[in-house]
């Protein structure tokens, strides 16, 4: 395979020098036959099996060889790490999850994260909260894996403000504003009006005789009532779908249309 050229200051092109120690494309192939040579795919593969969590093996899949200072750093870490688990000091992985996915979807969706992410997310960082307060508070006794918290930040006051605005199930808090407060309020004042609306409705003689069921059902976040087809002129109101076999429409009876605008 030919070498590529490259450009001097003149301009001219030139080959690169094969006796050249500090070529990139030396570097490269010794850096790929080390790693071949050291089978170093088969070893991740057999660390991955042992991956606690998702964000551990993101971290694993990412792994390259390192430089001497690099190894004796991260062996001194492992050294450590395993003295502490064989007398039981190793930290709680509880909540470390890989935070990326969600967030990246999120992302290019263009919307906010659901429910459950949140919940994730807030785990992960009481997680990293928690273990860079192990690490501080540990790195007398193993200051190769105490030097990792100097790079962690503080999540103490964003954890603060994700609790006051966020509850258990990872849902914004009524009183995570007095406009939310005031709005679901509203909402359910008018929830409720419309539930005795229908009530009153389906009370009727004249309109049980025409109901597929009893059931209030929701089309485009309104309420309706299954209707059967033959006799939808019965029930004044917005028809708002249909079923698949055409036996039956949901309409939104006219008497409660005005409370569903609110």
């Amino acid at each position: 395979m030919s070498q590529p050229t490259v450009k001097t200051s003149t301009g001219a092109a030139e080959a690169p020098d094969p006796l050249d120690r500090d070529d990139p494309l030396r570097l490269a192939r010794l850096e790929n036959w080390a790693a071949r040579a050291l089978d170093f795919d088969d070893v991740l593969a057999i660390l991955e099996r042992h991956a606690p969590t998702s964000l551990g093996l993101r971290a694993l899949r990412a792994l390259a060889p390192l430089d001497e200072s690099g190894s004796r750093t991260a062996l001194a870490r492992a050294a450590e790490a395993v003295l502490l688990e064989r007398h039981g000091g190793g930290p709680s992985f509880a909540g470390v999850t890989d935070p990326l996915p969600p967030l990246e979807a999120a992302r290019r969706a263009g919307r906010a994260l659901e429910d459950t992410a949140l919940v994730q997310l807030r785990e992960f960082l009481e997680a990293s909260a928690r273990i860079a307060a192990w690490l501080r508070q540990d790195a007398a006794a193993s200051p190769a894996l105490g030097a990792l918290a100097s790079g962690m930040p503080d999540f103490v006051k964003l954890l603060e403000r994700i609790n006051t605005i966020l509850d258990e199930r990872g849902r914004v808090r009524d009183s995570a504003s007095p406009l939310l407060e005031r709005l679901r309020r509203e909402l359910g004042e008018a929830g409720g009006a419309i539930e005795r609306a229908l009530k009153v409705i389906t009370a009727r003689t004249e309109i049980k005789a025409v109901l597929s069921d009893f059931a209030t059902h929701r089309r485009g976040g309104r309420a309706v009532l299954a209707v059967k087809s033959k006799s939808q002129g019965r029930v004044p109101g917005l028809v708002h779908d249909r079923s698949q076999s055409d036996q039956t429409v949901f309409i939104e009876p006219r008497e409660i249309v005005a409370l569903g605008n609110r």
